[in-house]
């Protein structure tokens, strides 16, 4: 897998890394499962700073997007700033989950948890081939602050290169337009 580190600063590509899928994690909470267009939110057992805001909920979009204060489930995805206010966009598309959906979980211990947030098995709306499966997390870290975007299984054998990201939107936005883009 890759990862992509993001602050409210930088965009930068990271070392490899272990996948974390919060599916395969005891204790994971499952949402969204089989549905478009879609959010859910939870509260995360650490406060998280984003941009100038300090977080204790989070919500998630079926279509690749995490983020802090009021949820936007847009399938419509643009380059950065887009309009939606303090999201991560992992791969924002027009996705559509299948069982399980998107995954919870919490790594570690505190001071250096991670909440991380796993879209397992999805794939592109138009297109629901049996061979496509998209598999990302989003991982917030406790004390660093640090945002990782991790990329496992991401086949879509049928879309071309939008397996890969060529059409998504993958960065930052900020609460008042401010935004670091990694590809759109």
């Amino acid at each position: 897998p890759s990862r992509a580190s993001t602050t409210a600063s930088r965009a930068s590509p990271g070392p490899s890394s272990t996948f974390i899928n919060a599916c395969a994690i005891a204790g994971h909470a499952e949402w969204l499962a089989n549905t478009d267009d879609s959010t859910a939110s939870t509260t995360i057992p650490f406060t998280f700073t984003y941009y100038s805001g300090m977080f204790t909920t989070v919500w998630f979009s079926s279509n690749g997007t995490v983020g802090f204060g009021t949820a936007n489930a847009s399938y419509t995805n643009a380059c950065l700033p887009s309009g939606i206010a303090n999201a991560i966009h992992t791969l924002w598309d027009d996705l559509y989950t299948r069982t399980p959906g998107l995954c919870t979980a919490t790594v570690g211990t505190a001071p250096n948890r991670q909440f991380v947030v796993t879209h397992q098995n999805g794939f592109f709306f138009y297109n629901p081939v049996t061979t496509t499966s998209l598999n990302f997390s989003t991982i917030l870290n406790e004390t660093s602050g640090i945002i990782d975007l991790q990329f496992d299984t991401m086949v879509a054998p049928s879309d071309g290169t939008r397996g890969t990201g060529d059409n998504a939107t993958i960065g930052v936005q900020g609460p008042s337009g401010q935004s670091t883009q990694f590809s759109c």
